[in-house]
């Protein structure tokens, strides 16, 4: 039984996958800081576009969900200016960052697309009417069940008890 569950762990020998660092990045101590605070802030924008619910309404505001310039430049403790503008690994910082907002724009837009399932899907107008529907069937179902039942305690009374009622 054990072997059959070790058949499913990962090998020990197998390498982890590592995020290689660009040449860029590891050129200037600011644009290596700069690289690691936009992985980081992407890995909390990813898990707060994970949490959140289906609706326009959780992703209304950008700043949630979107990688701005000032809270890279926070995270380095340098301006927005000097870090995405001035720099030799501006260019090349800022594509990351155009990438990365990418991504994240992606990962917004297929979850407010997926297609709702359910009763949740539809209008709520249209539940109405089906319950409504739903309901008359119902007591109609239970008329003809309670017709047919009666029918039937009829038919099994013997013809002696059928004349002194009446029927």
């Amino acid at each position: 039984m054990t072997d059959f569950l070790n058949d499913f762990l990962p090998d020990d020998k197998s390498p982890e996958t590592t995020d290689v660092v660009p040449d860029w990045a590891q050129s200037h101590e600011t644009a290596l800081g700069a690289y690691n605070g936009i992985k980081e802030l992407e890995g909390k924008k990813r898990t707060f576009i994970k949490t959140r619910g289906a609706t326009p309404q959780d992703f209304k505001k950008k700043s949630s969900w979107q990688i701005s310039k000032v809270e890279v430049a926070e995270i380095v403790g340098k301006d927005g200016p000097s870090l995405f503008h001035k720099a030799s690994f501006s260019p090349p910082l800022s594509v990351l960052l155009d990438e990365t907002n990418g991504h994240l724009r992606q990962l917004v837009d297929k979850k407010l697309n997926a297609a709702k399932r359910g009763l949740q899907a539809q209008p709520k107008v249209n539940l109405i009417k089906e319950v409504q529907t739903l309901r008359k069937e119902q007591e109609e179902a239970k008329k003809t069940e309670l017709a047919d039942v009666y029918e039937m305690a009829l038919s099994q009374l013997s013809l002696d008890v059928r004349r002194k009622l009446g029927l």
